[in-house]
């Protein structure tokens, strides 16, 4: 049933073409979450070499965008887009973390090109920093592909807990929920709101 559902929520799922000076590009994923704005990870966006920066909604076109926050160590960013096609729909943020066990279902462009889902559940947790107490990444079982990262991570209630950032082929790696939220609020973004709708 998630899996199925996972496709219908594509149109809020967006392909990420940033293009640099000298020439060439970094494709990645992200999720459109309400107020113009993108959720993604930070390596998907070469922010010192950036050229120009799209988000690409599907069958909808190219619109421009701009960063709104950007943290890579913890490998999350925030953009701003100009407009939003008007049949986009927002996607639930999750107000909990994922527990081990936990199924969970992510999306995002395999090298820049077809629309995937992949699903797994999560095994476990580890820290940014050796200084931090908490878990702000978590891994769950399943390979993501080049290109899908920045995707959106969903909880089995259809609710993003964060994008994804990296996969060693058997499990993928992506922000926990406080992380998101840390985001979030530096931007001022209201997720009281968001999550009424």
């Amino acid at each position: 049933y998630r899996m199925q559902e996972a496709y219908n929520w594509s149109k809020s799922i967006v392909l990420i073409d940033c293009k640099v000076v000298g020439g060439g590009n970094y494709l990645g994923s992200g999720a459109y979450i309400g107020d113009n704005t993108i959720l993604t990870c930070s390596h998907t966006i070469n922010f010192r070499y950036l050229r120009s920066l799209d988000v690409i909604f599907p069958g909808k076109g190219r619109v421009a965008a701009k960063r709104a926050y950007n943290d890579p160590i913890r490998d999350i960013a925030l953009l701003h887009v100009v407009e939003v096609p008007k049949d986009v729909k927002p996607l639930r943020l999750s107000q909990t973390n994922p527990k081990i066990g936990d199924a969970v279902y992510c999306c995002g462009y395999a090298k820049g090109q077809s629309f995937r889902v992949h699903s797994g559940r999560v095994v476990g947790f580890r820290n940014s920093t050796t200084r931090t107490t908490y878990a702000p990444w978590f891994s769950f079982t399943s390979g993501a592909i080049s290109g899908e990262s920045g995707g959106p991570i969903f909880n089995s209630k259809g609710e993003i807990i964060g994008p994804l950032w990296g996969s060693d082929g058997a499990t993928t790696t992506g922000c926990f929920t406080g992380v998101t939220h840390k985001a979030l609020k530096a931007v001022n973004f209201n997720l009281f709101s968001q999550n009424q709708r």
